[in-house]
């Protein structure tokens, strides 16, 4: 490209206005016409000149049209349409996925409800005695490890995407049957395989604890707790001191007579002989 005859002879400034103008509509989409504005903006006097010179660039008025853009570049609509189309392949792509995460979910919960304590205790020595007959339906088995609960690995490979190690699947199956067996119910496990795998600093152990954070978010806290021996005795000094503030408040009848009469007789004391029938009730 370098060598192309009107090219060839660009100065070094025009020669990276070019390829600056290129780059420019190919971010900005526009099939090789630059506004005028954005033209003078982007690119330096002189080389603007030569780009037009040697006709790479065209004067079209309002905009600058680069010479056969869409010769070697892809269109504007061409672009869209390849976006709307891998869009929709992916979305038919992401339902199918989730319509095989939901049946392989479905099918998981079923035979583990149907068989909630199977499983196999791990390979001990080999010993020369006859071997005892186990069900293959009863769990699953790696010759390189220990056999693992067959209702754990079921979870497992209905959460867990493939792509994980599968030392980490083989570990998370065996606590998945580890607390399934115990008592802890299966929708609760499965929910905290889930949340492990928003948790990328944690390994498979600590699953258990992952079970007791579900089983912490499904229970309503207490928001009225008891009150404390030292809170129980500031609010009695406060019942108090509030009773004493109402009954200064609160005055009967008598006592407001008593008063009345007590500021009639100050006033006789001072020479202030008031209308005792006009102001006495």
């Amino acid at each position: 490209m370098p060598e192309h005859y009107k090219v060839d002879p660009l100065s070094d400034a025009a020669f990276r206005g070019l390829i600056e103008a290129w780059c420019l509509c190919s971010r900005t989409r526009n099939d090789g016409h630059i506004p005028k504005a954005t033209w003078v903006k982007k690119i330096k006097l002189k080389a603007r000149r030569e780009l037009l010179a040697v006709g790479l660039a065209i004067d079209n008025g309002e905009t600058i049209e680069m010479h056969d853009y869409l010769e070697h570049q892809t269109s504007a609509a061409e672009i869209e349409a390849t976006r709307k189309k891998r869009a929709q392949a992916g979305a038919a792509g992401g339902r199918r996925k989730a319509e095989n995460l939901a049946n392989g979910l479905a099918s998981a919960r079923a035979e583990v409800q149907q068989n909630p304590s199977q499983d196999v205790p791990e390979v001990e020595e080999e010993e020369e005695e006859e071997p005892t007959q186990v069900s293959a339906s009863a769990y699953v088995s790696d010759a390189r490890g220990p056999a693992v609960p067959a209702n754990g690995w079921k979870l497992v490979r209905a959460v867990i995407p493939e792509e994980h190690p599968q030392a980490v699947k083989t570990a998370l199956a065996i606590k998945a049957g580890e607390l399934i067996k115990s008592g802890t119910d299966i929708t609760i496990v499965e929910a905290a395989l889930a949340l492990w795998m928003t948790k990328p600093h944690l390994g498979p152990r600590a699953l258990p604890s992952l079970v007791s954070e579900v089983i912490k978010g499904q229970t309503p806290r207490n928001i009225n707790p008891q009150p404390g021996p030292a809170t129980t005795k500031a609010l009695g000094w406060l019942a108090t001191a509030e009773g004493i503030v109402a009954s200064r408040n609160e005055l009967s009848t008598a006592d407001k007579r008593a008063l009345q009469a007590q500021a009639v007789t100050e006033r006789f004391a001072a020479g202030d002989i008031p209308n005792i029938f006009g102001e006495l009730p």
